[in-house]
């Protein structure tokens, strides 16, 4: 069998922890996909691996990046930090621009989010990895670069039907 592996770092530096742990139903019960979340204990945002910015939200607190391999990943920047108005995010990218594992992506003032009362959280999901594929994630304490997450992607083989519809055996 085919497999396509990906292996991303820790964006941050803090703790990791698993989305049933974030408060947002909509990221602990994986309707945007599986992950992890990172308790931040930095405000430097670095990209996970070598990847394409595919877009940024106008209030600067998500991004999607998709890797090289395909990979694609939502990085939520707290929880109710949308109603911040971009205010406590400092981005160094813009959309389309294509990074390498630990650039600076953006700069985030954490003591802003928790004086407005928000949740600092940076829930990371991949909407898109078959149900399927093999994740193993390092939860616990991390510095930004450190190994967080492996994912193995099952493909699906050729259908060799076709292949016999065409005469080729």
């Amino acid at each position: 069998m085919n497999e396509k592996s990906n292996q991303l770092l820790s964006p941050l530096s803090g703790t990791v922890v698993p989305l049933e742990q974030v408060s947002d139903p909509v990221f602990s019960t994986n309707i945007l996909g599986r992950g992890f979340a990172i308790k931040p204990e930095s405000g430097k945002l670095c990209s996970p691996a070598e990847c394409i910015v595919e877009s940024i939200s106008d209030t600067k607190h998500a991004y999607v990046l998709k890797t090289k391999q395909g990979l694609e990943m939502l990085i939520h920047v707290g929880l109710e930090t949308v109603y911040l108005k971009g205010k406590p995010f400092n981005c160094a990218v813009k959309s389309g621009d294509k990074v390498k594992a630990g650039d600076l992506i953006c700069e985030i003032d954490l003591d802003m989010i928790k004086e407005a009362g928000a949740d600092t959280i940076v829930p990371i999901t991949f909407p898109k990895i078959p149900g399927d594929s093999k994740i193993e994630i390092n939860y616990g304490k991390v510095k930004t670069g450190d190994e967080v997450m492996y994912i193995e992607e099952k493909k699906k083989l050729p259908d060799f039907k076709i292949l016999k519809k065409l005469g080729i055996k």
